[in-house]
C-alpha cells in the first residue's frame, strides 16, 4: 500500500500540472474583462459629454429667450405708458393686467363703457406687438 502512494508523490512534477495553465487562463479572462470595461466606461463618458453639450446649448437658448421676454415686457410697458393706457405688465411673466376697477357693468355680463374704450385703444397696440413676438416664439 505504501508503494501505491509513493508512486504519486515521486512522479515528475512538470507532467500534468493543472494550476499554472488554469491561472493563466483566468488572467487572460480578467484582462479581456478589463478591456471590455474600459471600452464601456469610455462610451459612457462620451455619451455624457454629448448630453452635456446638448444641455449647455439648450441652456444658452433658454437664456436668450429670457432676454427676449424681458425686452418684450419692457417694450410692452413703454408702449402702454406712451399711449396712456391703464395697464400693468408683470415683469416676470409678461402677463397683462388691466388696472381699471370696473370691467363689467353692475350685475351684468356687459363690458363697462370705460373698459370698452380701453380695449379699443389696447387691441391695435396688441396686434403690433403680437407681430413682433410671433417670429420669435413660433
Amino acid at each position: 500500500m505504501n508503494n501505491r502512494y509513493k508512486r504519486l508523490f515521486d512522479s515528475d512534477k512538470t507532467e500534468g500540472e493543472f494550476w499554472p495553465s488554469f491561472t493563466d487562463m483566468l488572467a487572460a479572462i480578467l484582462l479581456v474583462m478589463l478591456l471590455i470595461l474600459t471600452v464601456y466606461i469610455d462610451q459612457v463618458f462620451a455619451d455624457y459629454r454629448e448630453q452635456k453639450a446638448e444641455a449647455d446649448a439648450l441652456r444658452v437658448e433658454v437664456e436668450q429667450m429670457r432676454g427676449v421676454r424681458e425686452e418684450l415686457v419692457q417694450e410692452l410697458m413703454t408702449v402702454f405708458q406712451d399711449n396712456g393706457l391703464d395697464v400693468s405688465v408683470n415683469e416676470k411673466t409678461g402677463d397683462i393686467q388691466f388696472t381699471t376697477d370696473v370691467l363689467f357693468e353692475f350685475n351684468s355680463d356687459q363690458l363697462s363703457s370705460t373698459f370698452k374704450q380701453e380695449l379699443k385703444e389696447f387691441v391695435p397696440l396688441s396686434h403690433v406687438l403680437i407681430n413682433q413676438i410671433h417670429p420669435v416664439f413660433i
